[in-house]
């Protein structure tokens, strides 16, 4: 939530009935909401939207346009948002950034030295990239331009982070090693993402989440094939 008394809710994500009244009685003691902003389309952001919008009487929903796309049908978004945007409120205007990576349409807030990040980081355990909305060359550029700012971030998954550079290096860099085991479990020889996914996970996760691990696999191999390190040929990647 942004503001004093003039509110912009951000990703309101309940889809349960008792949750969704007690942001709603929440909000009403604080002040007048003038708009909804979605950092992006993923369900656990959206899920409370139109709840909230209808018992406020029509508030806009505020997205990126690849959000209001992915949302056709979801969600109804009124305004578009872009970089370099502002969203007014009674404690200051907002500068809205692009940040690619984690979705396509995602979305940060910035204002002083606070930035409203949505899942570009979590104050616990590390973001899932799942091809084909996650890229990991976006992802690592937005991550770098974020550090680069500086700034406490306020995650949707968690606490805020007052060393906001120091927890978006740490992404950083875990993000290149699982680069780098992936690229070494390539160099035992071809394999499927699933195979990939043995050789670099095993048993660290739990078997039935492979599947989604191997969605994150294949963010770091089209990374890799971006960068001409491996090949696929059919359901195989191999090293270059």
């Amino acid at each position: 939530m942004l503001g004093r008394q003039r509110l912009t809710v951000v990703d309101p994500a309940s889809p349960y009935p008792d949750e969704q009244q007690r942001v709603f009685d929440w909000l009403v003691g604080l002040g007048r909401v003038e708009r909804v902003v979605l950092t992006h389309q993923h369900e656990d952001h959206v899920g409370g939207v139109e709840d909230l919008r209808a018992r406020l009487g029509g508030v806009p929903v505020c997205a990126h346009a690849r959000t209001r796309e992915l949302l056709e049908g979801i969600v109804r978004v009124d305004e578009l948002l872009a970089e370099g945007d502002r969203l007014d409120t009674d404690a200051g205007a907002w500068e809205v950034w692009h940040t690619p990576g984690h979705a396509q349409g995602h979305l940060c807030l910035m204002l002083g030295e606070d930035v409203v990040c949505g899942d570009m980081v979590a104050s616990e355990g590390t973001i899932v990239l799942e091809a084909p909305d996650g890229d990991l060359t976006d992802y690592l550029d937005s991550l770098a331009r974020l550090e680069a700012r500086g700034g406490r971030l306020h995650p949707a998954h968690g606490a805020a982070i007052e060393d906001g550079p120091a927890w978006l290096r740490h992404y950083i860099t875990h993000r290149n090693r699982r680069t780098d085991q992936i690229r070494a479990s390539l160099d035992r020889g071809p394999a499927t993402v699933l195979e990939v996914v043995e050789r670099v996970y095993g048993d660290s996760i739990p078997r039935q989440v492979y599947p989604l691990a191997g969605r994150q696999v294949r963010c770091h191999l089209a990374w890799l094939q971006e960068h001409e390190q491996v090949l696929v040929e059919g359901q195989h990647w191999r090293r270059t």
